[in-house]
């Protein structure tokens, strides 16, 4: 690969400084695209489906996107708090409802970016598509059934081994997904354990 790379890279030999830089940057595995920016900070700590998914370039320096499609992109999902929006049947409310979740996320980074945090403390999804993908097993493991003509919500924080649905057939808008987080990050919500995707 390295011949066929544009940008500069460690000589495959200097394993101590490769080392290193995985573990300062938290790489897991590969391929792995970290994008810094010119004062060294992280802007994106997994830019690889991003830079992938923009051939042209055209959203360089490729930051975490708001809210992204649980089907597209969920880096993050596993270790983070993530508020998804389940809209798989609700076509004509997309836009609305991606506008919700993103003035919501806007918000909350705004707080994060105030309080110095450079990671997120919660991550934005929806889900508008049906069949087998990780929405359909997100479905699965809270209980969920099929999708319907209404939107749902569901708030997942499986690093501490749950979820906390909305209430069933309430609605879903802008007013109800920040009551909703804020009530968990309150302490209000318990968290409901995760059945078994069959």
């Amino acid at each position: 690969y390295h011949d066929e790379m544009p940008w500069l890279a460690l000589p495959f030999p200097d394993r101590a400084r490769k080392e290193a830089l995985s573990q300062f940057f938290g790489v897991e595995g590969i391929p792995s695209f970290v994008m810094i920016g010119p004062d060294l900070k992280v802007i994106n700590p997994s830019a690889r489906s991003s830079v992938g998914a923009d051939p042209e370039g055209a959203e360089f320096p490729w930051k975490p996107k708001l809210v992204t499609d649980v089907d597209e992109e969920c880096e993050g999902i596993n270790d983070t708090l993530t508020m998804v929006v389940l809209m798989e049947e609700v076509g004509e409310r997309w836009e609305e409802l991606t506008a919700a979740m993103t003035a919501v996320a806007k918000d909350v980074r705004a707080g994060e970016e105030e309080r110095g945090e450079d990671s997120r403390s919660a991550l934005f999804m929806v889900v508008t598509e049906t069949g087998g993908g990780i929405g359909a097993q997100l479905r699965k493991v809270c209980g969920m059934g099929r999708p319907t003509g209404k939107p749902e919500m569901v708030l997942l924080d499986l690093a501490q081994g749950g979820f906390a649905k909305h209430a069933t057939g309430a609605e879903v808008n802008e007013a109800a997904i920040r009551q909703h987080i804020g009530d968990y990050m309150a302490g209000k919500l318990a968290l409901e354990t995760p059945k078994p995707a069959r």
